[in-house]
């Protein structure tokens, strides 16, 4: 998976799979889906990311949670530690 902001375009791409597109759709305004070969997701653009993004589209934070991560809902500060507790940071 990869993101990609440019600064140029004002666009935030979200590559999923690396993979050929066969169809775009925009669901809504700014906010196109790319599809593959086998009709699944392959990348999600935002256009007028700056405008949409409540930080700098240049700061970003990424999580990678454990396999065994609990069904609660995802709360911003909240951090799952190897041993699966919570921790507010």
């Amino acid at each position: 998976m990869k993101i990609i902001y440019d600064p140029q375009t004002d666009s935030l791409t979200l590559i999923l799979r690396e993979m050929a597109v066969k169809e775009s759709d925009e669901i809504r305004e700014g906010l196109i889906v790319d599809y593959g070969e086998d009709n699944r997701v392959v990348a999600i653009e935002m256009l007028d990311a700056s405008e949409n993004i409540s930080d700098s589209p240049r700061s970003m934070l990424f999580y990678i949670f454990p396999a065994t991560i609990s069904r609660r809902p995802y709360r911003p500060g909240l951090q799952v530690s190897g041993s699966g507790q919570d921790s507010l940071s």
